[in-house]
């Protein structure tokens, strides 16, 4: 343990007799706590390329969904969309372009 009339310590030294009175379990989350930063940017970063991705499948699966099934005079299956298909394929998509920019 650390005696307050001992000035001389390093740094290192000062650490080094804190950590020895912690539990292990602590002292993992000290020895990470220095090198957070990369995980945590690296979770926003995944975290805001798979909501963008989300909102962005949605809103074609919206539009595929919202679609009109019509035959064209050959038979052959057209692909017309409805207009609240276009409404909720235009929403997702500018809420997808806002969620990436704003954060």
């Amino acid at each position: 343990h650390l005696i307050d009339g001992d000035m001389n310590l390093t740094e290192e030294e000062k650490e080094l007799s804190l950590m020895s009175c912690l539990e292990p379990h602590l002292k993992l989350f000290r020895l990470l706590h220095a090198s957070w930063s990369a995980f945590e940017l690296y979770g926003q970063i995944a975290m805001e390329i798979g909501t963008t991705c989300l909102l962005s499948g949605l809103a074609y699966f919206s539009m595929f969904y919202l679609r009109l099934q019509e035959t064209d005079d050959n038979g052959n299956a057209t692909f017309t969309v409805k207009a609240g298909g276009w409404a909720s394929f235009a929403f997702m998509s500018i809420l997808a372009w806002r969620w990436r920019h704003e954060f």
